[in-house]
């Protein structure tokens, strides 16, 4: 990976560097400085709070070097929550080279669709059409709120869950009101979206 990033970021015109805690950030950091290359960081999620003490400890004490070492070679650095912007700001970054982008939907995509296509996808996709179903897509991990999720109890509505990660509880997996579907491509996901909610 050392070789196809050298090669790469010495015939590009800007870096932009996906989240401050990756060892392949740091070395793209190391690299594009190098070069001289601008670079753009976009930070995701900042600190997760984890349950376990001393991993808490290393992950601060790892964003107050190597988070803090992406940060202050930005350019620009791009935030996509309220929450990491001011936890940037703590960190010293000048709130001029934040730019505070919002989650975004192609609408263009994903389109809605009439009741009767609704109920004739979840059909074909073989879910439940008398209940309200709730719908999760993206990695089952912790800082995404796998957990509590399925520890919520699914009365009255089906959750569907697309994605993979963590090992589901063995309890929740055989829980007869959780669908569960593999990662999906786009034009196969956007049936998943569009079968939401009968008015």
């Amino acid at each position: 990976m050392r070789e196809w990033l050298k090669h790469f970021i010495s015939k590009s015109d800007i870096i932009h560097i996906h989240g401050f805690l990756f060892l392949s950030s740091l070395y793209a950091k190391s690299v594009a400085c190098k070069y001289r290359k601008p670079i753009v960081l976009t930070e995701h999620v900042g600190h997760v709070k984890l349950n376990n003490t001393a991993l808490n400890f290393i992950e601060a004490l790892a964003i107050r070097l190597i988070g803090k070492s992406l940060l202050n070679a930005a350019e620009i650095v791009i935030a996509y929550n309220s929450r990491v912007v001011q936890e940037i700001v703590k960190m010293g970054v000048e709130t001029w080279r934040i730019r505070f982008a919002k989650n975004s939907v192609d609408t263009n995509f994903f389109t809605p669709v009439s009741n009767e296509k609704k109920y004739k996808l979840r059909l074909d996709l073989n879910l439940p059409v008398d209940k309200p179903l709730a719908i999760f897509v993206g990695r089952f991990v912790k800082k995404k709120g796998v957990i509590p999720l399925l520890k919520c109890k699914r009365m009255g509505y089906h959750l569907l869950m697309i994605g993979e990660g963590i090992d589901i509880p063995h309890a929740a997996s055989h829980d007869n009101s959780l669908i569960m579907r593999k990662p999906l491509p786009r034009e196969e996901l956007v049936k998943y979206y569009q079968h939401q909610t009968f008015s």
